[in-house]
């Protein structure tokens, strides 16, 4: 995807969803380009690539080739305008616990809700790195034992409970043990936590709050 100004769009995330047998909605969330500013109205051109399988089988096997409408290449062109709204929707958090400090901040988009947890956790740093350094030196034996840590969350919004279905855990690029996430969005953000999913820290949540 890109502007009309010649910029292209980095693509964050996208997914898709049949709504019934005939009709597949989906998305993508890309990068705001930094030449644009709150109160203007981005033109963007979006490129959609289609083409028809044909399928054809004898006693030899089954054989399949994709074709495109000669005229368009099977590139359909969609301009659209959006208008710069200025502003995100983020709420963070923070946990002192045993052994570790969290801080975490999750933004919401029209479609999903994503961040990350950062931890103040140095065995947990140090046990990420000398299993990545096993791995690139290929060392001989074992791998280093990693020690219980938190590897993913829930998010709880009142009852609701979405899983995450996003993101990973490693060391960001200041060295300290992070955790990604991704949910769909919650019915209600009134009240949310985040909850791990690993059951040694099943009580260390982690309560959000808008950021003003």
């Amino acid at each position: 995807m890109g502007s009309a100004k010649g910029i292209p769009a980095m693509i964050l995330d996208s997914a898709e969803e049949w709504i019934d047998e005939t009709t597949l909605r989906g998305f993508q969330e890309v990068e705001l380009p930094g030449a644009y500013a709150a109160g203007e109205t981005i033109e963007l051109l979006m490129p959609v690539l289609y083409s028809t399988n044909v399928y054809y089988q004898d006693e030899t096997g089954v054989y399949c080739m994709g074709i495109r409408q000669a005229e368009n290449r099977g590139i359909l062109r969609i301009p659209f305008s959006v208008t710069v709204g200025g502003s995100t929707n983020v709420m963070t958090g923070t946990l002192h616990a045993q052994g570790y400090t969290a801080d975490a901040s999750i933004t919401f988009s029209d479609v999903t809700a994503y961040g990350e947890v950062i931890f103040d956790a140095p065995v947990w740093a140090a046990a990420c790195q000398a299993q990545a350094d096993f791995w690139k030196t290929g060392r001989e034996g074992e791998p280093p034992v990693m020690p219980d840590m938190i590897t993913s969350y829930q998010l709880i919004a009142g009852e609701e409970v979405l899983a995450n279905i996003g993101g990973g855990f490693g060391l960001n690029e200041e060295g300290k043990y992070h955790v990604l996430f991704e949910f769909d969005l919650p019915t209600d953000t009134s009240s949310l936590i985040l909850r791990p999913e690993d059951n040694a820290f099943i009580g260390d949540e982690i309560p959000l709050k808008h950021t003003p």
